[in-house]
């Protein structure tokens, strides 16, 4: 396969988030991708029916199709509207599910890696990777399907990529420690002190709650912990109380969308026997709820020992819960747009070098 640059492989951070795919690209600046983690198998063939005239002409965003293996894949934005999700939270996505396979190929695709030998570093949930032995055994099986040559098709196109490199025993929090840490060439940049500072990254993801610990230069077993408690537990919660009181069934993502709307100053809404309902109280229950859970977790890892820990705020759910983590820990920072920061220093790590060693 043909190489934009001959003898030298692109360096890309991989966060395969259940809740949204993150990717970042360090090619002498810092290229980031995200993508809502949904996909379906179908098409979106247009058909004969209208609504004689009467066709609402508002534009929205339409998934991505990729195709590979004689199969066509839906990712990305509205999945839902064409092809009913597949929603799947497990290990085994990430050794058996193509719809993983179709997210990464939208990820390369989309970032422009076209024709590339690419390197992967790939960040996964703490619970996956503290167990050395497994973490090892799992990048193996991803290694399987990860390495070698691509071909797909992307929105039609003809699209190909060799990964030549790749690592995945990292902790996704560890990201956001790195990006903080190392400067867009992946050069540490904080100096001796910076690296063994107490540092503690609070990564708000869709499914897990991560917290990764860093005290005189290594990783502290002690204040790492992992949890299921995603921003997932309070769309799980959103689509109970919107079932019970509307009788309207939800996928996770769409229970999500509302939480996102209502993050952005929309008032969240649903359809009920085609009237538009808002449901703005069931989401600030949900959250109020999923905060108090978050807050005790985190209060059980750290005890009496935040004071001496820089605390950095990550993830696709740090913006929506930030405001009442900052009331029991005033002092936390957020990571610069914190939804792709394990993307992003996972990225610096690759261009590090740590891919060659």
């Amino acid at each position: 396969m043909a190489t934009k640059n001959s003898g030298i492989y692109e360096k890309v951070g991989w966060d395969p988030g259940n809740g949204t795919q993150k990717a970042a690209w360090i090619n002498g600046k810092v290229t980031t991708l995200t993508l809502p983690n949904v996909a379906g198998i179908g098409g979106m063939e247009a058909t004969g029916l209208n609504l004689a005239g009467l066709d609402s002409h508002r534009r929205q965003d339409v998934p991505h199709r990729v195709e590979f293996g004689g199969v066509s894949y839906l990712v990305g934005a509205n999945v839902a509207s064409y092809a009913r999700p597949i929603e799947r939270m497990d290990t085994l996505r990430l050794v058996e599910g193509a719809e993983l396979r179709a997210m990464l190929y939208a990820v390369l695709g989309l970032l422009g890696l076209n024709g590339c030998q690419v390197g992967l570093t790939i960040g996964l949930p703490v619970e996956l990777v503290e167990d050395k032995a497994q973490a090892l055994a799992l990048e193996k099986e991803m290694a399987a399907w990860v390495m070698g040559q691509h071909r797909f098709s992307l929105n039609g196109q003809e699209a190909g990529v060799e990964i030549v490199r790749m690592r995945a025993t990292i902790a996704q929090p560890l990201g956001t420690w790195l990006d903080w840490g190392f400067n867009q060439d992946g050069q540490w940049a904080k100096g001796a002190e910076g690296r063994k500072a107490p540092a503690l990254v609070i990564d708000q993801g869709f499914h897990t709650l991560d917290l990764f610990g860093v005290e005189d230069g290594r990783p502290s077993p002690r204040f790492t912990a992992g949890e299921r408690l995603g921003m997932a537990r309070a769309a799980e919660m959103i689509g109970r109380s919107v079932t019970q009181r509307y009788g309207v069934e939800l996928s996770l993502h769409e229970a999500d969308g509302l939480l996102r709307q209502q993050l952005s100053g929309e008032k969240p809404t649903i359809y009920s026997r085609g009237e538009l309902v808002e449901v703005g109280d069931l989401v600030g229950q949900a959250l109020n709820s999923l905060a108090a859970e978050v807050l005790q977790f985190v209060e059980r890892v750290l005890g009496r020992s935040a004071g001496k820990f820089r605390l950095i705020l990550s993830g696709g759910g740090a913006l929506a819960l930030a405001n009442r983590l900052r009331r029991q820990y005033p002092e936390a920072e957020m990571a610069p747009t914190p939804e792709v920061a394990n993307a992003r220093g996972l990225g610096k790590l690759a261009a590090s070098g740590y891919l060659d060693r």
